[in-house]
């Protein structure tokens, strides 16, 4: 099971900093990474870049290269970091719920270790990826090739539902990214109302989409033992979390 979730092809992983970066390299991808979320790819300057990276512009051109070329890096390094993450947690995980988890864990630790990631992604989304160059997209389906192999292998043991792995695989990242990017808002949202932020968006939000997810997967109809200890546990879950008393709003 593990052997098939290896052995596909992926795109070359491709370090746009050389294989030993510098710190200059770094910073300027970062600084790039902020800068496009800031200001989307239309909007962003090098100049601006550069100023943020604390190196003049010909350093920029000189590690990594002109601004397409910028965008590439900052997508595509943090995809390759993806999908290592997610071969290294899923290959130690048996059962495909098991590997569900870890699957959804890894991209929401992905994006709180990139916080300006997601804000990235779900701008291309909006915009229809016109900015993505086809290494990026091949990139992005590399990591969606994992949800159809796990959604696979639970439908062949009989754990899981038949369902479409392009909705799950939208469903994971689309909630991912949209809780992590929507964080300032809810915080502002939460305020005003005086009520704490929500845990599920303040917090890890793993745990809560796995839950929702595998509460409409799981197939328990099937007399997987699996199945229907996973549904108890989640109750348990949503049921620790009702009990948790509400802060009344302030005056």
């Amino acid at each position: 099971m593990t052997e098939n979730m290896t052995t596909t092809q992926t795109p070359a992983t491709a370090s746009f900093c050389g294989a030993e970066a510098s710190e200059a390299c770094r910073k300027v991808l970062h600084a790039a990474a902020a800068v496009f979320a800031e200001e989307g790819f239309a909007g962003a300057r090098v100049d601006a870049i550069a100023e943020r990276a604390g190196v003049n512009k010909a350093m920029v051109y000189y590690h990594v290269g002109d601004k397409a070329r910028l965008y590439e890096a900052v997508f595509s390094e943090t995809l390759d970091r993806t999908r290592e993450a997610l071969d290294a947690a899923l290959a130690t995980m048996s059962s495909p719920e098991e590997r569900l988890r870890a699957f959804v864990s890894t991209v929401a630790r992905v994006a709180r270790e990139n916080p300006h990631f997601p804000t990235l992604i779900l701008r291309e989304f909006a915009g229809g990826g016109s900015s993505l160059p086809e290494s990026v997209l091949r990139r992005i389906g590399s990591v969606f090739r994992i949800v159809r192999q796990v959604l696979e292998e639970g439908q062949a043991d009989g754990s899981f539902r038949v369902a479409s792995p392009l909705l799950t695989h939208l469903a994971i990242a689309g909630s991912v990214m949209f809780l992590s990017a929507s964080r300032p808002i809810m915080r502002r949202v939460a305020e005003l109302e005086g009520v704490p932020p929500s845990a599920d968006v303040s917090g890890d939000v793993a745990g809560p989409i796995s839950d929702l997810l595998l509460r409409g997967l799981l197939d328990v109809h099937t007399g997987s033992t699996a199945g229907k200890q996973s549904r108890t546990a989640i109750r348990g879950r949503a049921a620790g979390r009702r009990r948790t008393p509400p802060t009344s709003r302030k005056p």
